[in-house]
């Protein structure tokens, strides 16, 4: 039901990509201003890697680049993807906010790699799933750093 809240609102491209992620927040009564760069750095830094270059490569990450109009269907998929992804064996609210803070954050992360390189977008996916995505630490790493971000929103 939740996943299905967030789908009707990223679908609607009436409404720019960025402001689609904020209504998204919105609904869960959680904001990303806590994601300070400095957090989300010593978050990627903690990740384990297969290649160096790709941590080099996310930690250009920046909360709030902009992105062209020309990528926001890109991302708009590449976001609906991680919420099927992570969000769907969430067992309760908390637990969902934390996967989907987890998943905005992905989302944010393609969005820096995206603007600060000039790998192809798809390769830029292929990268995150192959260095968090199929690592289970890693994404278990993720979360619990949301779920301390947002546990205020779910009190």
């Amino acid at each position: 039901e939740e996943r299905s809240r967030i789908y009707t609102v990223l679908s609607n491209r009436s409404i720019p990509y960025q402001a689609r992620i904020n209504n998204i927040l919105e609904l869960f009564s959680i904001s990303f201003d806590s994601v300070k760069d400095d957090i989300a750095h010593r978050l990627i830094d903690s990740l384990e890697y297969l290649k160096e270059e790709h941590k080099r490569l996310f930690l250009e990450y920046r909360n709030g680049a902009n992105i062209s109009k020309e990528h926001e269907p890109v991302l708009e998929r590449a976001l609906a993807y991680f919420i099927f992804r992570h969000c769907s064996e969430s067992w309760c609210l908390q637990e969902f906010i934390a996967s989907l803070g987890g998943c905005i954050f992905l989302a944010k992360l393609l969005e820096s790699i995206i603007i600060n390189s000039d790998i192809p977008v798809e390769e830029c996916g292929r990268i995150i799933s192959e260095e968090i995505e199929y690592s289970e630490d890693n994404t278990e790493a993720i979360k619990d750093v949301f779920r301390l971000l947002f546990s205020d929103s779910t009190t």
